[in-house]
């Protein structure tokens, strides 16, 4: 039996449970977006979170952000919440800090949200992000997500689609260098009737970087008629790099179609092989492997943000499509 793996969160931190982080709201900076019911709203809102060191003593603890999205009933809305932030080289942290993340959303009934979130920090944090979405009676959440942080964190998302015929479409693309440890954990649960649910997530790592993808689809009682699926595929850029997939199925109830799946290697040698007989060294192949490896996620996302995506990709993985690693 391979052996189980776990991030480990810094010593001396103070321990945040899910539960915790959403009750500590006077402790927290908080960003609340609000659509009324009926509203349709075709633009992008942008929820920008910025990210620095603290420079008090007594704020070295912990930092937390909040950020809550609530559709009223029959309302759609496009949202993209960005996590921005980086730390200056010149600066000192005596500790390793906690930062604190929770995005808080609300579905009510036939209400339709896209929503992208993206996040590339470069900060001293252990990060800890607590993402809760809760889905009424046929309400659609189509999330995207985009991480290439570089400091080492926890990182969950809990769904519960609550409603009848309520709907989910993830999508995730996530990239690490370096020694970045990083753990992801999705967890999906049919509550409703005849609920619906399609989690595809995306991982390319280069040097040292170690990640853990754990997902679940949890099917209750009282949510027959299910259909869902989860998919995990990982790509393994160099040797040193490590990723771990541990899928589940928990299933309460008969009349279901759930399924997962889950792949981990380097670029295939097939491909490699094309592309080069082609033209293209086996770098400039390797690194175009890459980018399309991830590009069906990005592809989501508006325009310019699904560019600036790429961009930020193919900077921290160390790639491009004109030749070998930067």
């Amino acid at each position: 039996m391979s052996e189980l793996h776990t991030i480990e969160r810094p010593k001396g931190l103070p321990k945040y449970d899910a539960l915790a982080a959403f009750s500590a709201a006077n402790a927290v900076e908080t960003v609340h977006l609000s659509y009324p019911a009926g509203d349709r709203n075709d633009e992008v809102k942008l929820v920008q979170i910025e990210v620095s060191p603290s420079s008090s003593p007594s704020a070295r603890e912990s930092l937390h952000n909040r950020a809550i999205i609530e559709l009223g009933e029959g309302a759609e809305a496009k949202v993209l919440v960005r996590f921005a932030g980086s730390f200056g080289s010149a600066a000192v942290v005596p500790r390793p800090e906690l930062l604190t993340t929770t995005l808080d959303i609300r579905l009510a009934a036939y209400s339709y949200l896209h929503l992208y979130v993206v996040s590339g920090l470069s900060v001293p944090y252990f990060r800890e992000a607590f993402d809760r979405a809760v889905l009424q009676e046929g309400a659609k959440l189509e999330w995207t997500t985009i991480g290439f942080d570089e400091n080492n964190g926890i990182y969950s998302a809990n769904i519960d689609l609550a409603g009848a015929e309520s709907e989910l479409d993830l999508a995730g693309a996530y990239g690490a260098h370096r020694n970045t440890e990083q753990e992801y954990i999705i967890s999906v649960h049919h509550t409703g009737p005849r609920t619906r649910s399609r989690t595809n997530l995306k991982s390319a790592l280069k040097d040292s970087a170690h990640l853990i993808f754990r997902g679940l689809i949890h099917v209750a009682p009282t949510g027959f008629g299910t259909d869902a699926y989860l998919s995990d595929k990982n790509l393994i850029m160099e040797d040193g790099a490590r990723a771990e997939s541990l899928p589940q199925l928990k299933i309460d109830t008969d009349d279901v179609a759930c399924s997962h799946g889950a792949t981990t290697g380097g670029p295939r040698e097939d491909a490699l092989f094309y592309l080069m007989s082609r033209g293209l060294d086996r770098e400039a192949a390797k690194n175009m492997l890459v980018l399309g490896h991830l590009s069906s996620v990005f592809d989501r996302l508006p325009e310019e943000i699904a560019e600036e995506m790429e961009r930020a990709a193919a900077l921290s993985l160390g790639v491009g499509e004109e030749g070998g690693p930067r």
